[in-house]
Order: C-alpha cells, then sequence, then structure tokens
C-alpha cells in the first residue's frame, strides 16, 4: 500500500473482488476521478465557468455602458427636444407616466361582458372624468390603441392629500423652522441639535402625510424635486392609486389587474423616464461596484421601496459572502495539502466558524433593515397597507371592532377549509418530490455497482487505468439538478394557485403564504438529496439496503461532488434563464409587431412606448419573490448547511452574486418593464427561514463531522452521540447569546425615531411646549389664608356607616 497516494490506496482496497458468500454485502463506492473528484481540477471547471459568466455579463455591460454614454453625451440635446415637442414637459418637468395598451377588435370578434363594461371608451372617459389626462395613438400595425396617461401637478396634490400619502421634508427648511420655533404662534420654541452622535442627521430621512393645504403656505416644509412636488415614483404611485380609486372618491373605479388578467386590456404599466434611467444605471451598473456602494436611494426614487430593499439585502449578503469566502479557501487550501481529503482536521474549525458567521450576518441585516426602513420612512409600513383588490372581489363586509365602520373581511370558516386543502396538496408534492430524489438515487447505485467503475465509466475500466474513472455518480448527482430545477417550476404555479385561493387581505400577508408554503418544498426538492448523502446513504449500505454501495471511507467526497454539481448546475442554469428568455422574447414580440405595418416601410419604427410593451412583464411582488427563494435563500442553505463538505460555495455565492447584481440591474433597466413602486418595511418572512436554516446548518455540519466523517472512528456510538450532543448545543447557546446581545435596533436608530417622532410633532402638529417651567399668571382673586382648623369637616366614616342604617 502506497501511503502517499490516498488514490492508489482506494483503488487497491477496491479492487480485489470478495469470495462469494450466501449473504450478499454491500460493495464500496469507488473513489470520485475527475472531472469533480480532484479538487484543484473542479477549482478549474469552476474558474472557467466563472470566466465565461464574467466574460458575457461584462459585454452585456459594455453595451449598456456604450448606449448610456451614446444618450449622456446628448442628455441637453434629448431634453431640449422633449421640452419644444411638449408644453405639458416645459411647464412641470415631466411627461406621460402611464400608459394602456388596447387590442384593436376584428369585426367578428364577440366580446365579453366585463370587455362590454370596459371599452376603450368607457375606460378612457373614466380617466378624463377622474382628472386624468390622455393620449392616443395607432401601434404600427394599427392592431394596438396605445392610450398614455399622466396627471397636473393640481391633481396629484389634490390624491396625494386625500391617501395621506407620505412625502419627505426638506431638510433644510426643517432646520430653519426648528431653529426659529413657532413660538408665538403654537407656543413651541427653538429646537436646536448642536451634536449629534450617528450617521442620520437630526433634519433627514423625516416623512409626513401629505397636506395639500398646508403645503401651499409653507407651514410644512415637504419637499420638492428640480421644482417639481412630487418625484417620478410618487407620481405613479399617486396616479395607480387614482385609476383604482372609487367613482365617489373622484378615482376612476378601474382594477388594473382585473382589466389585464379579463382582457379587456392589453397591459397596463407605468412608463420609463429615460433620463431618470440614464442617469441611475450610469451610478449603479458597473461591474468593478463594490456591493456596498450601490446608489441605494437612487434605486429606491425610480423602483420603489420593495425592489430597493432586494438590492440592499443583496449588496449586505455579498459584503458578508466575502469574510465567508476567505475563510472558505484557507480550509480548501488546507485540505489540498493534506492529500485532498475532505475530511480534514481543519474542517471543525471552519464549521464553528461559519455557525458565528451566519449568525452575525443575520443579526448584523436586522440592524441595516432597521436603519434604511427608517432612513426611507417605511417604519409601520405593514400596518398601513390597503387591501390587495382580489381581496375586494370576493371578501365580505362587517362592522369593524374598532372603528365600527364597515370593513371588508373573509369569514374563518370559509378560510380553512382552503387552508387545509392547501395543505394537503403541499403535503403530495412534498412527498413526491422525496419519493422522486429517493428513486433517482436508488438508480445512482445501481450504475455504480460493480466496484470499482460500475456500469458507466470513462475510459478502459481497468482499476490500474490511471484515465479512468467512474460516471455513475456524476449521472445521478446531474440528474437531481434537473429534478430539482423542474420541480421547483412545477411547485411554484401550484403554490401560486393556492394563495390566490387563500383571499388574503394584504400583499404582505399574500407574500408571507406564498414564502412559507413555497419553502417548505423547497428545502426538500433542494437538500433532500444532500441529506440522505450525508447521513443515509451510509447507514442503508451497511445493512445492505436498496442496493446502496458503502462509500470508502466516507461520503464526503460523493457530498462534495454532489454539491458541487448541483449548485454550478443553479448558478449558470439561473443566470443563463434570467438573461437568455427576456433577450429572445424582446425580439420575437420586436419582429412580430413589425411585420405587416400599415405605414410605409421607411417610417415604421416602433416608438418607445412599443418598445417597452414588447418588454417582459416584471411583476414587482413575483420578481424579488422569485429572487430571493429560487436563488439568494436556498443559496444561502448550499452555503451553510452542507459547507464542511464544500468549503468553496461561499466563494461560488460571492462571485455568482457579484455578477447576479448586475444582471438583476440590467434586466430592471433594459429588458423588462418599469414596474409599479410598491413600499415595503422588511424582506418579510424570509428572515425567519434564513434563520432557520442558520440554526439547522449547526446541526448538520456537527453532524457531518461526527457521524459522516472518519476522524472520530475510534469512539463508540455513545461516546459520538454525548459529543455531538454537547457541542451542538454549545454552538446553539452561543449563537442564541450573540442574538441577545446584538440589540436589533441600533441605537442611533432608536435615538433617530423618538427624535423624528418630536420634531414632527412639533412642526407638523403644532404641539405646544409643556407649561410647567413657565411662570403662572393669572387675574383671578385666589383666597391663600390659612385656617387653624376645618370648620366644615367631612362626613367621617363612623357617620357614613349611621346614614346606611
Amino acid at each position: 500500500v502506497d501511503q502517499s497516494s490516498k488514490r492508489t490506496y482506494f483503488i487497491m482496497s477496491a479492487a480485489p473482488s470478495p469470495a462469494p458468500s450466501s449473504s450478499p454485502m454491500p460493495t464500496a463506492t469507488p473513489p470520485l476521478e475527475p472531472p469533480f473528484g480532484n479538487w484543484w481540477i473542479s477549482l478549474l471547471v469552476m474558474a472557467v465557468v466563472c470566466f465565461i459568466m464574467i466574460q458575457g455579463i461584462r459585454r452585456v455591460l459594455a453595451q449598456a455602458e456604450e448606449k448610456r454614454k451614446r444618450i449622456q453625451k446628448n442628455l441637453k440635446l434629448l431634453r431640449k427636444r422633449i421640452i419644444k415637442g411638449d408644453e405639458f414637459y416645459k411647464t412641470h418637468g415631466y411627461s406621460w407616466d402611464w400608459v394602456m395598451v388596447f387590442k384593436v377588435a376584428e369585426a367578428d370578434e364577440k366580446p365579453t361582458n366585463f370587455q362590454k363594461k370596459f371599452s376603450i371608451k368607457n375606460v378612457v372617459s373614466r380617466l378624463c372624468e377622474a382628472g386624468l389626462q390622455t393620449s392616443m395613438f395607432y401601434s404600427v400595425q394599427q392592431d394596438e390603441v396605445y392610450c398614455k396617461i399622466r396627471a397636473h401637478p393640481d391633481r396629484l396634490r389634490t390624491e396625494a392629500d386625500r391617501i395621506n400619502h407620505p412625502m419627505p421634508l426638506d431638510e433644510n427648511f426643517m432646520k430653519q423652522i426648528c431653529d426659529d420655533g413657532r413660538k408665538e404662534k403654537f407656543g413651541w420654541g427653538p429646537i436646536k441639535y448642536t451634536s449629534f452622535a450617528n450617521e442620520l442627521i437630526p433634519y433627514t430621512g423625516h416623512y409626513s402625510a401629505y397636506d395639500r393645504e398646508r403645503a401651499a403656505v409653507d407651514d410644512i416644509p415637504f419637499k420638492t424635486f428640480e421644482s417639481m412636488s412630487f418625484r417620478n415614483v410618487d407620481r405613479i404611485k399617486l396616479i395607480s392609486s387614482i385609476i383604482e380609486a372609487p367613482i365617489p372618491q373622484q378615482g376612476c373605479g378601474l382594477k388594473i389587474k382585473d382589466l389585464t388578467v379579463k382582457k379587456a386590456c392589453l397591459a397596463v404599466f407605468p412608463l420609463h423616464d429615460y433620463l431618470a434611467l440614464t442617469m441611475l444605471q450610469h451610478k449603479w451598473l458597473r461591474l468593478f461596484t463594490m456591493p456596498y456602494s450601490q446608489p441605494e436611494d437612487n434605486i429606491k426614487d425610480y423602483f420603489g421601496e420593495k425592489i430597493g430593499l432586494y438590492f440592499v439585502w443583496l449588496g449586505h449578503y455579498t459584503k458578508w459572502l466575502m469574510s465567508a469566502s476567505f475563510a472558505g479557501f484557507i480550509i480548501w487550501m488546507a485540505i489540498s495539502a493534506d492529500g485532498d481529503d475532505p475530511d480534514s482536521p481543519s474542517i471543525p474549525y471552519f464549521t464553528v466558524f461559519m455557525a458565528i458567521w451566519a449568525t452575525l450576518y443575520l443579526e448584523s441585516w436586522k440592524r441595516t433593515e432597521k436603519k434604511t426602513a427608517c432612513r426611507w420612512g417605511m417604519v409601520d409600513f405593514e400596518q398601513e397597507q390597503q387591501p390587495r383588490p382580489e381581496f375586494d372581489a370576493i371578501s365580505f363586509f362587517r362592522e369593524s371592532p374598532v372603528t365600527g365602520q364597515q370593513e371588508k373581511y373573509f369569514p374563518d370558516e370559509l378560510r380553512y377549509p382552503v387552508l387545509a386543502y392547501s395543505a394537503a396538496i403541499s403535503s403530495t408534492f412534498i412527498i413526491t418530490v422525496a419519493s422522486a430524489i429517493v428513486a433517482i438515487y436508488i438508480f445512482k447505485a445501481f450504475l455504480s455497482d460493480p466496484a470499482p467503475y460500475g456500469k458507466v465509466y470513462f475510459g478502459s475500466g481497468n482499476p490500474d487505468d490511471d484515465s479512468s474513472f467512474a460516471l455513475g455518480s456524476i449521472i445521478g448527482s446531474g440528474m437531481n439538478a434537473v429534478q430539482i430545477m423542474i420541480m421547483n417550476v412545477i411547485y411554484e404555479k401550484v403554490a401560486e394557485k393556492l394563495t390566490d385561493k387563500e383571499n388574503h387581505r394584504t400583499e404582505t400577508e399574500y407574500e408571507d403564504a406564498l414564502i412559507s408554503k413555497t419553502f417548505s418544498f423547497q428545502f426538500v426538492n433542494s437538500f433532500m438529496a444532500l441529506i440522505y448523502l450525508a447521513f443515509i446513504k451510509q447507514p442503508l449500505a451497511l445493512n445492505g439496503i436498496a442496493g446502496e454501495t458503502k462509500c470508502f471511507p466516507n461520503c464526503f467526497a460523493e457530498l462534495n461532488t454532489s454539491l458541487g454539481i448541483i449548485f454550478i448546475a443553479n448558478i449558470v442554469a439561473g443566470n443563463l434563464g434570467e438573461i437568455l428568455p427576456p433577450i429572445i422574447n424582446a425580439k420575437i414580440k420586436a419582429k412580430a409587431e413589425s411585420k405587416g405595418a400599415v405605414l410605409e416601410a421607411a417610417s415604421v419604427k416602433l416608438t418607445d412606448v412599443e418598445k417597452q410593451f414588447i418588454a417582459e412583464e416584471y411583476d414587482v411582488l413575483m420578481g424579488t419573490f422569485k429572487d430571493l427563494e429560487k436563488e439568494m435563500v436556498i443559496q444561502f442553505g448550499y452555503c451553510t448547511l452542507f459547507v464542511a463538505a464544500f468549503p468553496l460555495a461561499p466563494l461560488l455565492a460571492l462571485v455568482n452574486n457579484w455578477i447576479e447584481l448586475r444582471i438583476d440591474g440590467w434586466k430592471l433597466c433594459e429588458i423588462h418593464r418599469r414596474p409599479y413602486a410598491v413600499g415595503a418595511e422588511d424582506i418579510g418572512t424570509w428572515f425567519w427561514f434564513l434563520d432557520i436554516m442558520s440554526t439547522l446548518a449547526v446541526v448538520s455540519n456537527m453532524a457531518l463531522f461526527v457521524f459522516t466523517g472518519t476522524q472520530l472512528n475510534m469512539w463508540s456510538s455513545t461516546e459520538k452521540v454525548v459529543f455531538f450532543s454537547v457541542m451542538e448545543h454549545v454552538l446553539l447557546c452561543l449563537k442564541f447569546l450573540i442574538a441577545v446581545i446584538i440589540p436589533d435596533v441600533p441605537a442611533d436608530v432608536e435615538e433617530h425615531m423618538a427624535r423624528e417622532a418630536f420634531i414632527i410633532s412639533k412642526v407638523v402638529h403644532n404641539i405646544a411646549d409643556d407649561a410647567e417651567d413657565e411662570e403662572f399668571d393669572s387675574n383671578e382673586m385666589i383666597d391663600l389664608s390659612v385656617k387653624l382648623t376645618d370648620l366644615v369637616p367631612a362626613l367621617d366614616k363612623d357617620a357614613a356607616k349611621a346614614a346606611m342604617v
């Protein structure tokens, strides 16, 4: 036996065939060979994949950068051209914000009752009667009518006042009012801050409900934006509110989603402001910008708080992956120095490090999330949400136990059967996917038998041939990766339908329910195979069950291979799936839209509005949901749950996220229609699932070291269980202690929130100062004489009792 070469040792131990016996013994799984068995070659494969992805994204960003430079070069000319052609833009500084796309009906086409009720004539009439301005034009094929929509600033102010739209307050004006005070008029004196010990400046990040009358006389210092009262994102929200508001409340009485679902409109969406978008891209889409240096406020001001918060989270997560990647690379170097043995003595230390890292990361995110919500005026946003249009459509009414007013609600006796039905369907899918994974690994065991190369291999199959290696494990892991992606797509649609039937009141409640049922399935679908390899395969093989083959000396190498294949497949398929389909669909739609144009060929050119219509729709709820659910949260599980077997997982995640930041931003700016602007206070239930996975990671990685690895083989089963229980509890207690010690809300944020409440109480609500320190003055005559005794004693206790007899 050549002790200097573990590979030779494995082959020699697996080469001889055992003598026949009456009870067949499980055979040992052969060592995994290139391309994923050797750590150095694995790294080379990963490097090549990452290089190709980086080159692709560099090319895409280079084209976007060239386009931005071309537009920016002519920015002033472009602005002048818009002003020249649009007097409204010249006067108010903005133009069209929304568009509705109607299909031109064929002569023999019969409309539905809903389409008759909401015909183009009726819809446009409602828009105009609600005070909105419209402009219509035909598509180049004249098979569609585009209706552009905007609102006069006065109409926007009226709507903002009606819905108490939160608006930022001007920090300079706020400081001036606080310095002067309003003692004579409202009874509160100057408020001055000479020093403050945090980055949240006293007069910034303050929001207040819009009040048109007080804004007109500068009584409330609302912020203006380049002489405009409202930002582009505010106009989008306000026009959406006007469109969906009931007619008695000066709205249009239209439900945007119903118009498209029931095909009264082909599409309804907000329009891009290309000047603002170009400036955002110039700051944002740079390949070598650090993830924590994104223009977060600019993203929020253009796409809304929900999308802005997603990019804050992604940048924060990517920043924290840097330290985990460095540690994982050091461990990988140690493993390489130890003969490429994944079961290295350095693994326990890395396990402890990752447990602490995951806890610190989550605690840091809670603090960052709260600071961001405070800075963007989103604190308590979820309590102020309006009911979903879908909830309005099928809900009942009752008297509110709080306000006494009529409110919409969904009776529990109707909700519970729907929830039970959803649970049954979800459970069926989970059992199905678990069975599919077991079947794949039984087939994998079939391919791997007999040892050393099984039924499918590369090369001659001779144990002495260094160029030969087994393919059974690679084929099984590849099938598992494909199965994961296919089942995710199928269940995603099912989960959406089930959650729709549950009729949740707000978007947050809807999203939380969708996250809960999706995560349960995703966890089993994504990690069941790895759990099987880590903890189930070896006991089955030792007991001769299901024809499993024994891992020699342990399953670390096979787990490493499977995790690497699944991780890399998800990275490649995920990024290609995000880039290629939208581009291909856009080209197909553009060609279809231009074909058969009524106008002369020389003048056929799609307008900017038409180009945005043929772009892919971005559902702001499902878009960020998929980005978090399909990629980042599952990726976090790959990086933590089995990191002891694959220390390079954080490094792969870091490279993927570095590219993901650019791809997601590029998609929003170049490929998709502009999404609705939606507010958000936090990432919702996703945080708790991240926390659950970080806790499970402590258990799984310690179990990998104790039970799957070979370093403690000299210990008895009892000693292993005791050691596992002690170490696992120590790490969980350490995790809990860190979470308790670090406050969820930073001290500077609590201070800022208290200060904001105080300043708003003065500047907005004009609450007078307390009078306790002021001199009391009264013109009334007061008797200040002190008598020697009580001349008129009160009715004493005995007299009161006697009076009751």
